[in-house]
């Protein structure tokens, strides 16, 4: 009977270090599975805040060109071309684009060129900080400032 028992304990203290073998394999594994886990995590927050700054940087729909105005920016130039450089009067100009399908008010084409007016006046107290330039706001080419001599002493820029 003690020699029973003697064999079973060591079947049982050889499965013992089998099991703590696979224990210690387990827990090796489920180390590296938790090294994984926390670099995965880590991954997942680096990602996260890189498309949070990339939906930041991303530019969102320009605003209006004026502020509270449903009109886009070329119908705008366009009346302010009419209006300044055709020297067309508001009333013609209204009736024109009624004429020709836009529903435009008298008022409203006053509103937007009076508008267009003030961010025109805003640039030309920008630009008449350089007096040796032409008073007039010119279109550069290439070849301006081989034409006029003036052009060559502005500072260099474009106005589109």
């Amino acid at each position: 009977m003690i020699e029973l028992l003697k064999s079973q304990q060591e079947v049982s203290n050889a499965t013992n270090l089998q099991l703590r073998l696979t224990v210690g394999r387990m827990s090796s594994s489920m180390k590296s599975m938790e090294v994984t886990i926390s670099e995965l995590r880590a991954t997942i927050a680096n990602l996260e805040s890189l498309l949070q700054e990339r939906d930041n940087s991303l530019s969102k729909a320009p605003l209006a060109p004026l502020q509270n105005s449903n009109y886009d920016g070329s119908f705008i130039a366009g009346i302010a071309q009419l209006r300044y450089l055709y020297s067309m009067p508001v009333e013609r100009i209204v009736a024109y684009f009624n004429e020709n399908g836009f529903d435009l008010d008298k008022q409203t084409a006053h509103g937007l060129l009076k508008k267009t007016a003030d961010l025109f006046d805003n640039l030309y107290k920008a630009v008449k900080y350089f007096p040796s330039c032409p008073p007039a706001i010119i279109i550069l080419t290439p070849y301006s400032r081989d034409i006029d001599p003036v052009i060559e002493e502005c500072p260099r820029g474009s106005i589109w």
